[in-house]
């Protein structure tokens, strides 16, 4: 083999391996730009009263299936599903109430209620009339005995036809006398993937108790 033919076929292979790279960085961003992204976190502030937010920074519409807070104390765990919320989108100029049915679309939100008002189990649409003198200090004690607040979400996201989810971990703490909401971590959980992705299924499962529980195969569209 003369020079010229070993120029062109190390010419040839680095086109090949140029290509394979580019190809790789092309399917690798379309796969980030693609994956769903489910942020659940503090609106403002870490005080009880500070609102919980849901938010859908995927390049697609989700539509919420589910939404559950289990809080642990020393009585043990309780779980309750979010019924009333606020529904927000981008194209809003001034913020006002949507439908809770229905897709967020990508940049969309929902209000969530306060943190307070989940961990207490209260209705986010009902006003507390503040009545009692002493419900602000019953609540307070209610509040320190909380160990745990999870918040998760079950969504279905483009043409996925199985749930995924979000879920992120909150605890109460007291620091220089005033009570504050904290995460466990700064990330909210994505649970896209396979054992949590079943997690995710058992979510919806106990929220709608459907008759038929099997995973779709192949032929129905899987």
């Amino acid at each position: 083999m003369g020079n010229t033919e070993i120029i062109a076929a190390a010419s040839s292979l680095a086109t090949v391996v140029i290509w394979m790279v580019y190809l790789h960085l092309f399917w690798t961003d379309f796969r980030r730009r693609s994956r769903p992204s489910l942020i659940i976190h503090h609106a403002t502030g870490q005080s009880p009263q500070a609102t919980c937010l849901f938010v859908n920074m995927s390049k697609e519409p989700v539509h919420v299936q589910c939404i559950i807070a289990r809080v642990s104390g020393p009585q043990g765990d309780t779980t309750h599903y979010l019924t009333e919320y606020s529904r927000f989108s981008p194209e809003d100029g001034a913020v006002q109430a949507r439908l809770r049915e229905g897709p967020i679309q990508a940049g969309g939100y929902l209000v969530l209620g306060t943190f307070e008002d989940i961990i207490l189990g209260r209705d986010v649409g009902l006003e507390q009339d503040g009545s009692g003198v002493g419900e602000d200090m019953l609540d307070a004690e209610k509040l320190m005995d909380v160990q745990r607040l999870e918040i998760c979400v079950a969504v279905t996201h483009g043409q996925i036809d199985r749930p995924i989810g979000a879920r992120r971990t909150f605890f109460v703490e007291e620091r220089d006398g005033a009570v504050g909401i904290h995460a466990y971590n700064i990330h909210t959980e994505q649970m896209l993937r396979g054992s949590r992705r079943r997690e995710v299924r058992r979510w919806v499962e106990s929220r709608i108790e459907p008759r038929l529980r099997e995973e779709p195969n192949v032929a129905d569209g899987d």
